[in-house]
């Protein structure tokens, strides 16, 4: 599965920046914060949209700083992989506001699952918590799974 990070504003003009990815074969998981837009997002040059809201938090690392934010959670991360395992994409595109930390961390997690290997150079940024939470669902994934369905029925 080819993976590609991508900004609000990339999003908005996709077709200028990966015109040999889009189509039925390629699907997007849209993030924005809670309340907000995602962008203009042309669903008509996907085979879906996955869109998510959630703040571009770590509370590993916030010291306390989010309270009051809505992470990423379970049911989000549930909508991830049954998004993924329901399209087989040939490509998927993740955006956020800024391509940089939400949108890597989804990325980062799928390309490691999916893909093996190692980090790509323009993921550096990536936001942990978000990338160990996506990890730690795909570590027992599994449609019949127990430890799957306890994540999800638990948390």
């Amino acid at each position: 599965m080819n993976i590609h990070t991508l900004s609000r504003a990339n999003v908005e003009n996709i077709t200028d920046h990966y015109p040999n990815f889009i189509g039925d074969d390629s699907i997007l998981i849209s993030i924005g914060n809670p309340g907000q837009s995602t962008g203009d997002v042309d669903e008509s040059l996907f085979g879906d949209v996955l869109y998510l809201y959630f703040h571009d938090a770590d509370p590993n690392v916030s010291h306390g700083q989010v309270k009051g934010m809505n992470l990423l959670d379970n049911g989000q991360v549930k909508s991830v992989i049954n998004f993924i395992q329901d399209h087989d994409p040939d490509t998927l595109f993740v955006q956020c506001q800024a391509g940089q930390s939400r949108s890597c961390g989804i990325a980062y997690a799928l390309h490691q699952h999916f893909n093996g290997g190692d980090l790509k150079d323009n993921w550096q940024n990536y936001n942990r918590f978000v990338a160990e939470k996506v990890k730690e669902a795909l570590r027992g994934y599994s449609k019949d799974s127990e430890y799957y369905n306890d994540i999800f029925n638990n948390g």
